[in-house]
């Protein structure tokens, strides 16, 4: 019997893995800023950067930079280890 294939998609950022801490830290590095996570109040990361629009923040998301600072979140990895 043939298994059907599917799409599945995972909502990772800032739930498995820092992505806002990692995004606030880019954008620090850019603009020579200093915002923290107690900064942000929107998703579209404003609040950090006024003048981020939505293209440059998927580039920033799908840069190498990004993958190479982003964090796995320490709960998470306690709850993967406790139900592994």
């Amino acid at each position: 019997m043939a298994r059907e294939k599917i799409t599945l998609y995972l909502d990772v950022d800032d739930t498995i893995i820092k992505s806002s801490e990692t995004i606030i830290d880019i954008l620090n590095a850019k603009n020579n800023t200093h915002k923290s996570i107690n900064d942000l109040s929107d998703w579209g990361y404003r609040s950090i950067c006024p003048t981020l629009n939505f293209n440059t923040l998927n580039e920033i998301f799908a840069s190498e930079e990004f993958f190479d600072r982003v964090k796995i979140d320490p709960e998470f990895q306690r709850f993967y280890k406790k139900h592994k």
